[in-house]
């Protein structure tokens, strides 16, 4: 459990000189005064990243949804045999 503790130690000290950025929500170092991410692109372009963005995690989440049925199954397979 010590490890547990230890990892979200060491987040909250990276958390510390970051800052959230209100636009795209992605975090960026404190002693900057605009996001790198999002400073040079325009409303629409954002927009289209966050979508592209939300959609590549939903997909990654149901990949692993198929994957996880996929074992569910296989072992269900292997134990009726």
């Amino acid at each position: 459990m010590w490890w547990h503790a230890y990892r979200v130690r060491k987040s909250v000290q990276k958390r510390e000189g970051q800052t959230l950025c209100k636009r795209c929500g992605l975090l960026y170092e404190k002693p900057l005064t605009e996001c790198p991410h999002c400073s040079g692109v325009s409303d629409a372009e954002l927009r289209m990243l966050l979508r592209q963005r939300k959609g590549f995690r939903m997909g990654l989440g149901r990949l692993m949804l198929v994957v996880a049925i996929l074992i569910v199954l296989g072992l269900y397979l292997y134990n009726q045999g």
